[in-house]
């Protein structure tokens, strides 16, 4: 069967777009896939910020979605075992998709724009049409955007140097967004009504957002949903060690940065994925949930991404001020299962190793004495003492909850409202059945 096309004129040239029908309800809308908005990320642009892809000739097809970024395949991202890391995706990712339920060039009226960043844990997914639903949101009058970024090393790998300051990841989030201001009239849209949404690592860029100085005044309101910039999971706390350890992995003898960078930017990209899953997979960090390659501070480079640690810039008020809605689930706990998961094995080892549970934030030197207090009375208030089993299983999820997520939300909420010149809400999604 034949799809049904529309051809609109934008700024950059003529697009070819989709008309589809939702499943839900038969309603007409239209999709615009794979529209690229950065140059692809290849060779030396390798680590760096994307550059504008600019426009074309002639009529320009956006019928399929662009590339997927580069990442291991979903079934095998747990930390429990080191097969043959198989890949999926390219380099050549950065595309977005604009969709709306109103002919572009019909529209009488610009509409409120919603722009999603997925998530993944910043080392997987993508904003392809079959992982946003976005046939939910055509029963609205908005604009839905959803892009790509590129994740895992690619996307945060960083040596605290010029040519790779890191957080390239979130530098492509900030491009979409220069994009969508420039060009989303275009489809419809209203530059001036942009709402940036995202859940997991997605409400972790959408909180890093908010404190990236470039993309100030490029939106104007936030939703975050299940992930903060100052949850544990969400940052690096030594970057340049981590790119070292990838690179020694591949078999880079040298520690000197231009020397490690040339050797990172000839490897190929699949040998950097299984790098990094080898990397994860280590007894240095295979008991801990840890997405490894993650934003971190950048200590030099043109316009730093993140110029300090979350909580600091939240502190000073150094964030867009939007009205912002933050929330999460009441079991948010249950996704470190996915990494070190729930077992006998894993029991023994927190076990024996209380110190594991004492959150990065807290800042406390690994192996001190105030560390070791920290494990004990963290044990104390969950457990009451009581070892770590099947019986204390949902203490541990309450445990991890809070690590993971819920202390994260409530500092940033706090922060929020002291700060804040702009409406602050938060939610509590506690429907047991679906969390």
């Amino acid at each position: 069967m034949e799809k049904e096309t529309v051809v609109i004129q934008t700024k950059l040239g003529q697009l070819r777009g989709l008309v589809k029908h939702s499943v839900l309800n038969d309603k007409t809308y239209y999709a615009f896939l794979g529209v690229p908005f950065g140059k692809p990320p290849l060779g030396d642009l390798r680590f760096k910020a994307s550059q504008p892809f600019g426009g074309w000739e002639g009529v320009r097809d956006a019928l399929a979605d662009g590339n997927d970024p580069k990442q291991p395949v979903f079934i095998n991202i747990t930390c429990q075992s080191t097969p043959d890391i198989e890949t999926t995706g390219s380099e050549d990712c950065l595309y977005l998709n604009v969709y709306t339920n109103e002919h572009p060039e019909k529209s009488t009226e610009k509409k409120p724009v919603l722009f999603t960043i997925p998530g993944g844990g910043f080392f997987c997914w993508s904003g392809s049409s079959t992982k946003t639903g976005v046939e939910s949101f055509m029963n609205g009058d908005v604009v839905v955007v959803s892009c790509n970024y590129r994740v895992g090393a690619f996307g945060f790998l960083s040596l605290e140097n010029e040519e790779a300051p890191g957080n390239a990841g979130l530098k492509d989030q900030t491009l979409a967004l220069k994009w969508v201001h420039e060009n989303i009239d275009s489809f419809g849209g209203d530059p001036n009504n942009v709402t940036i949404i995202g859940i997991s690592a997605g409400g972790a860029s959408v909180h890093f957002q908010l404190l990236c100085p470039p993309s100030r005044g490029l939106f104007h309101k936030a939703i975050i949903q299940c992930g903060f910039a100052n949850c544990p999971w969400a940052n690096q706390d030594a970057p340049r060690q981590t790119a070292l350890e990838l690179a020694k992995i591949l078999g880079c003898t040298s520690e000197e940065s231009d020397e490690v960078l040339q050797f990172l930017k000839s490897a190929s990209a699949d040998d950097i994925v299984a790098g990094t899953h080898k990397l994860c997979t280590s007894e240095k960090r295979k008991k801990i949930p840890d997405c490894i390659f993650t934003p971190s501070v950048e200590v030099s480079g043109v316009e730093s991404s993140l110029p300090d640690i979350p909580d600091n810039l939240m502190k000073r008020g150094q964030f867009t001020q939007v009205p912002v809605i933050l929330g999460c689930s009441v079991r948010e706990g249950t996704v470190a299962t996915m990494f070190d998961g729930i077992s006998d094995k894993t029991f023994e080892f927190i076990n024996n190793n209380p110190g594991v549970l004492v959150p990065s934030f807290l800042g406390l030197k690994k192996g001190s004495v105030e560390h070791k207090e920290a494990g004990n009375e963290i044990w104390t208030y969950y457990f009451k003492g009581k070892p770590l089993s099947w019986d204390t299983v949902h203490e541990y999820l309450v445990c991890q909850s809070d690590i993971q997520m819920n202390f994260g939300m409530e500092l940033t909420r706090s922060y929020l409202v002291e700060k804040s010149t702009a409406p602050v809400y938060t939610y509590l999604y506690t429907d047991h059945s679906r969390c």
